[in-house]
């Protein structure tokens, strides 16, 4: 596990030191700009899929409604730090007071 850690390091640092985003074509940055939300999406979307697979009627009902909230604050706000923070602090209260 360390060295895939290790070897995963190496290479966005390899990435950020050999090829800096402005010598990057302008589509590829404009591209890169949605990486991170892509990639919460996708997140967002396997835990929906284990949790309503697989769980109770009140946890999955509390996910759903979690991520309906976030999409909301996300759709609301434009802001990815406010949303993340909604989430967390919404999937810190499922963990404490439902589950």
């Amino acid at each position: 596990m360390l060295a895939l850690g290790a070897l995963s390091w190496v290479f966005r640092v390899a990435f950020v030191l050999i090829l800096p985003a402005h010598r990057l074509p302008r589509p590829v940055v404009r591209g890169l700009e949605h990486l991170a939300p892509a990639v919460l999406a996708s997140i967002c979307a396997v835990e929906l899929c284990s949790v309503t697979r697989g769980s109770s009627i009140v946890a999955g009902s509390a996910t759903v409604g979690l991520i309906a909230g976030a999409g909301l604050v996300a759709y609301w706000t434009r802001n990815l730090t406010v949303t993340v923070f909604c989430g967390l602090l919404g999937v810190l209260l499922i963990d404490l007071v439902l589950l």
